[in-house]
């Protein structure tokens, strides 16, 4: 009975131990179902989204993590460690309940990060427009303000970069804002929507033809017709002018249309439309929440359009 007994043991202890990838093997990538784990001495290494390898660890460059230095608050501003709760990341927003400066009172604002938060050769960055949200993943907020991602790099083992947001991200009286550009203009009242359970939205173009300003011809006597069809094209970021076009074997042109209809949550946005690229002048149209899915007619072709948040938001 003891033999049997310790065969049984050592049986189970084999079905538990750990398959760990050899030196120079591949640990991870897309479809990839081996071993994630390197053998001592080596580390997981990406190269790219379908193959990661084990390399030698001492050949590898050593990564230092800086330790986040807690900023000053701006003048006019609050904290958002001492006035903000219920802090959270959101597809790409940074959502919180802040203090207003009256009495106890609290009001929900965001930051749109999409465009603020870049990642570069493995870090968390403030630098233009963004691709943390395409180049990074396992992302997650800590103690209320800290943004953390893994950010795979070439040659480089994967790890957590981390990045501050109160370094460019206040509360200014209930509002949080960012000063990427400079000192931000406080809104002068607060919006009551809250934020959106889903930020997508989409639009469904009808009448459509193109729009060319530098050859007027080749659109003259193309129509792609008639009416919303019912297949709506989905996004999720909120551009200030945007338009889509078709390729026409010039390079492209944009696409005009004498009908639209958008579909969003929760009477998230409302759209704003315009008969040229540039969304300059007063708009043509304006979309509201009350006519989502409705096919609305305009009397000329419209060729861009604006998506206007009706929360509190930052963009």
């Amino acid at each position: 009975m003891r033999s049997a007994f310790l065969t049984i043991g050592l049986g189970l202890g084999m079905v538990y131990a750990q398959t760990l990838a050899p030196l120079w093997a591949q640990c991870g990538g897309i479809g990839f179902t081996g071993p994630t784990v390197c053998v001592e001495g080596a580390t997981c290494v990406y190269l790219n989204a379908y193959h990661f390898q084990c390399l030698a660890t001492s050949s590898l460059p050593t990564t230092t993590s800086t330790p986040l230095v807690e900023p000053t608050a701006p003048p006019g501003s609050l904290s958002i460690k001492t006035s903000c709760v219920n802090t959270t990341i959101q597809q790409e927003w940074f959502v919180g309940w802040c203090l207003t400066g009256e009495h106890k009172k609290r009001i929900q604002s965001s930051v749109y990060l999409g465009n603020k938060v870049k990642a570069v050769n493995g870090d968390l960055t403030w630098q233009g427009d963004s691709n943390y949200g395409v180049a990074c993943y396992s992302c997650q907020l800590n103690n209320l303000t800290e943004l953390s991602c893994i950010c795979p790099a070439y040659g480089k083992p994967l790890y957590r970069t981390a990045i501050n947001l109160e370094d460019h991200i206040a509360n200014y009286q209930g509002h949080l804002l960012n000063d990427l550009a400079g000192p931000p203009v406080v809104p002068t009242r607060s919006r009551s929507t809250l934020f959106p359970g889903d930020v997508n939205w989409a639009y469904d173009a009808g009448d459509t033809s193109c729009f060319d300003k530098s050859n007027t011809e080749l659109c003259e006597y193309l129509t792609w017709g008639p009416g919303c069809d019912g297949v709506a094209s989905e996004r999720n970021t909120v551009p200030n002018c945007y338009y889509d076009f078709f390729d026409l074997g010039n390079g492209g042109s944009a696409m005009n249309f004498k009908s639209m209809a958008f579909y969003a949550t929760d009477g998230a946005y409302k759209f704003e439309l315009w008969d040229n690229l540039e969304c300059s002048g007063p708009p043509s149209a304006t979309i509201t929440p009350s006519e989502y899915a409705q096919c609305v007619p305009f009397r000329k072709p419209l060729v861009a359009w604006a998506v206007i948040p009706q929360w509190n938001a930052d963009l």
